[in-house]
């Protein structure tokens, strides 16, 4: 194997050149001897997710057979049982197996795109060391990398820690050394790859991507000059679909998918003269201006398609005349300079394509804005503009009447939600964000308007008096509101209770309630709607602006840092009821001190995970999850004690509705009821009817449970499997209706010091495959009281000797009572050692035909037996002496029940 590494020019095209070799290779001819190779392997992981899904790639590339492709499947739903992350879900031995197998036998080119912190080797694949083939990869997760040569060192030095490489190739010239037509057309090859790995994009012509993609490319260099928070991610998929590089009835599916995949890491010296390379293109369809103008050249006054500028305080009439054909417009001031970019009043009059329009610190007259008669305008974001005039002039709203998007940050635009102004948006406005503004001239008017909205982000209101109506109309506002797709509401902090129409929203998918400090309980009367699919709330304050248009919630990286629980305390929500959100598998909640009670009744959430969705819930007393069908696990973090916890993984349609447990004051413990769940650490456990998990417990420390019922789980291998423990609470065993289990306690105690040492009963009921129950680690079980097994046909030993059990007898001190019936196999009660049961007063035994040994009686009252003479006459005795003989027993009562002799074929039973 030969290992190659890739990094392009400074990280420029590393991922396009690499997709060229792999889609040009194979059709080359003739082939030079060094490059013929039998196949060709192309993997993108640029969005890493783990080495599982590296290698399920690799495999759909081979084309594995089925029965091979079924164990990611089978795997993957064996480690949400076992609470595995998704990003430490390893290779697969078998599958590594079959791919070794193939690739033995050929010479192959790999081309693998990786997007993991780490250089991987692929003889985890089954892809080996002496293997002939040549490997081409390089590290991927940016759409578009820039760097400097101090990253590039960087990367020699870690190559060269990780000792799979053989050879690092990088291309020695700065990509601003690029002819525009050889940087454009490396720049498209980056696209290509984009399309390549999303499958709603394989219809899209590659122009468009590219455009895309070099649109967000000028956003993201304009956002870095003019330093202001309008961060371009927040509308990428906005800005394309209404400046029209996106078209169709597909438009937002397509915008949405290619949103996630563009991105950017460049420094800072490297962007800018790239920039300027590309300036320099006369057929460039943009125009970038910044504060010194130096960029003005004799080709300037052409049509441009894009313009972003930057100035301090002032604007020339010169502009106009360049942004005359400009389809998208961002004016901005520079923050740190404390002025504002004064617009005249009809200055965009001659825009007659213009789609986006998005200023920042900016001063125009709000009252009739320079963009007023604009009727192509789509998209309007202002960030921290003022009005500099109250002179209205004459003119209709035109720029209203095909508006998609408002975006106000921190610009108090209270006309813009006037009612007549509100009738013009009516058909058309699908998306709404204001932060930092005055809301209720919004809240007011939304009643019966704006149908056609989707998304709905109310962040950070300005305070207000509240009205005596102010109530009702907030509770009425989403009445209409049938297409509603997102509502955030960060950062109101006035805010106690949901409005009560938001159950009208029936598609509803996202809902965040970041920082809403005064809200009580997240209940409504009527639920929430069922179609919500993702909930937010962030005692610790809202996201970063750093909105998204598609339907997710905020980054990790955008949320506020954690702060002190002196703070929180101001967070007032006590009930948090998500019940029937059929949808809901993405949930964050984090810095609630005051949480007491939360429903998450028929979710379809796979693993709750309280290290990373539920933080800092300290006083959580309640947590339901009847109807969760979805449900495989939950990862407890610090370990934490509940009064009631309740989950059901029956379907959502036969639980929901039904009253639930109550909890009554005077309980000391609470009652756990569970139904086919995996990794809850509580005292009481029952799992009924699962037909999917292999065992019930995870394999961990069991330290307050006290009573386990498992039933009716038809393909549950163990109950508490290899490594399962517990401290010696738990009293009572009982398992019936198993019909693949082979133990009920795995073999292999990871601590024995307090192993079942408070177990008084152990009963088992019709668990055909049973072969033995509990192994035994100590000398005794002090406290067993009943022994009660029946219908267990495969079960030769009760009990069978731990790894690293020595003794030659064990000890039931307070063992009382032995029911055994119909155990055709059982051969004794405890494997290879002897059995001592001093307090033993009744056993009963029916069906047992291969039983040999008793246990010895020493007591001081003999125990009464009932058993078939067949099975009391095979019986062995060590003798009296041994304190084991048939005389220390009561005379036995023998059954009328007997062993069925096999009747000749053709037999006649009158």
């Amino acid at each position: 194997m030969t290992m190659i590494y890739f990094q392009g020019w400074y990280g420029f095209g590393r991922t396009g050149v690499l997709r060229s070799i792999a889609e040009v290779l194979p059709s080359m001819k003739p082939y030079p001897p060094e490059l013929r190779f039998d196949r060709t392997i192309y993997i993108d992981c640029s969005r890493w997710k783990s080495k599982r899904v590296m290698q399920r790639k690799i495999a759909e590339e081979l084309k594995l057979d089925n029965e091979t492709m079924a164990s990611f499947d089978k795997q993957d739903e064996e480690d949400d049982f076992s609470g595995v992350d998704i990003c430490s879900r390893d290779a697969i031995l078998n599958v590594s197996a079959a791919i070794s197998r193939i690739l033995s036998q050929s010479r192959f080119l790999m081309v693998f795109l990786n997007g993991s912190d780490d250089e991987i080797p692929l003889s985890t694949f089954g892809i080996a060391d002496y293997f002939d083939c040549v490997v081409i990869w390089t590290w991927s997760r940016m759409f578009l990398t820039v760097m400097d040569v101090s990253y590039l060192d960087s990367i020699n030095r870690k190559i060269k820690e990780g000792r799979y490489t053989d050879l690092f190739i990088y291309g020695y010239l700065d990509p601003d050394k690029f002819s525009s037509s050889e940087f454009g057309a490396l720049f498209r090859e980056e696209a290509a790859t984009i399309v390549g790995r999303c499958p709603c994009l394989q219809n899209i012509d590659l122009e468009i991507v590219a455009d895309c993609c070099l649109y967000g490319f000028l956003m993201y260099y304009h956002n870095k000059q003019n330093t202001n928070e309008f961060v371009w991610p927040a509308h990428a998929s906005n800005y394309w679909t209404c400046d029209g590089i996106i078209q169709g009835a597909r438009a937002l599916e397509v915008s949405n998918a290619l949103h996630p995949e563009v991105s950017f890491e460049c420094r800072s010296y490297e962007l800018k003269r790239v920039v300027e390379m590309l300036k320099m293109d006369p057929k460039a369809p943009f125009l970038l201006l910044e504060d010194d103008n130096k960029f003005v050249y004799s080709n300037s006054n052409r049509p441009y398609r894009w313009v972003f500028a930057i100035s301090n305080d002032t604007i020339e009439e010169a502009m106009q005349t360049k942004m005359a054909s400009a389809s998208s417009i961002f004016l901005a001031t520079q923050m740190y300079s404390g002025g504002l970019l004064g617009i005249p009043d009809g200055f965009f009059e001659q825009c007659s394509s213009l789609c986006v329009l998005v200023l920042s610190c900016c001063a125009f007259n709000f009252v009739s804005p320079p963009f007023l008669h604009c009727q192509t305008l789509k998209f309007i974001g202002l960030d921290r503009c003022k009005s500099n005039s109250t002179v209205e002039l004459q003119g209709k709203w035109a720029c209203l009447q095909n508006l998609r998007v408002i975006d106000l940050r921190y610009t108090d635009w209270v006309e813009i939600f006037h009612e007549e102004k509100m009738e013009l948006m009516t058909n058309q406005l699908m998306e709404v964000n204001i932060e930092g503004v005055r809301c209720s001239q919004l809240t007011s008017q939304l009643k019966k308007r704006l149908p056609c909205l989707e998304r709905l982000r109310i962040i950070n209101p300005q305070n207000e008096a509240e009205t005596s109506s102010s109530s009702t109309d907030i509770n009425d506002i989403f009445v209409d509101k049938t297409d509603l797709q997102l509502l955030d509401l960060s950062g109101n902090k006035e805010m106690k209770n949901l409005p009560t129409s938001i159950s009208n929203a029936g598609q509803l998918k996202v809902l965040i309630l970041d920082g809403c400090d005064a809200l009580e309980d997240v209940v409504v009367p009527n639920r929430l709607p069922s179609s919500l699919r993702s909930f937010s709330f962030d005692g610790y304050g809202s996201a970063a602006p750093s909105r998204a248009s598609t339907i997710e919630l905020p980054l990790q990286s955008c949320r506020p840092v954690r702060r002190g629980m002196i703070r929180m305390k101001d967070v007032k929500t006590s009930v948090i009821s998500l019940e029937g959100c059929t949808q809901l598998d993405n949930l964050f909640l984090r810095g609630l001190p005051n949480l007491v009670e939360r429903d998450l009744s028929g979710c379809a959430i796979k693993v709750l995970d309280f290290g990373t969705m539920v933080t800092d819930v300290p006083c959580l007393k309640r947590l339901f999850l009847l109807g969760c069908e979805h449900l495989r696990a939950i990862r407890w973090g610090r370990s934490r004690l509940l009064e009631l916890l309740c989950i059901d993984t029956r379907p959502a349609r036969k639980v929901l509705g039904c009253a639930r447990p109550s909890l009554a004051v005077d309980h000391k413990y609470f009652r756990l009821q569970v139904n086919s769940a995996n990794g809850i650490v509580h005292e009481s456990l029952h799992v009924h009817d699962d037909s999917a998990c292999r065992h019930a417990l995870a394999a961990e420390n069991w330290c307050y449970l006290r009573w386990c019922r498992v039933e009716r789980s038809s393909n549950l291998d163990v109950v508490f499997p290899q490594g399962a423990d517990e401290d010696g609470r738990l009293e009572i065993i009982w398992a019936s209706d198993l019909l693949k289990a082979h133990c009920i306690w795995s073999r292999g105690i990871k601590s024995s010091d307090g192993y079942l040492q408070s177990l008084q009963h152990l009963h088992l009921r019709s668990c055909p495959s049973l072969r033995f129950a509990l192994p035994m680690a100590l000398p005794s079980f002090p406290s067993l009281e009943t022994l009660h097994i029946i219908h267990c046909g495969d079960l030769r030993h009760i009990f069978v000797p731990d790894t690293e059990f020595q003794s030659t007898s064990i000890e039931f001190p307070k063992l009382t009572t032995i029911h055994l019936h119909d155990l055709p196999s059982l051969r004794q009660i405890c494997e290879a050692v002897a059995m001592v049961a001093p307090a033993l007063e009744t056993i009963r035994i029916r069906g047992c035909w291969s039983l040999r040994r008793l246990p010895r009686s020493q007591g001081k009252q003999k125990p009464a037996i009932e058993v078939e003479k067949d099975v009391w006459d095979a019986l062995e005795w060590d003798g009296v002496d041994a304190g084991h003989h048939p005389s220390l027993y009561q005379p036995p009562q023998h059954s009328r029940y007997y062993k069925n002799k096999r009747m000749p074929r053709g037999t006649l039973l009158g």
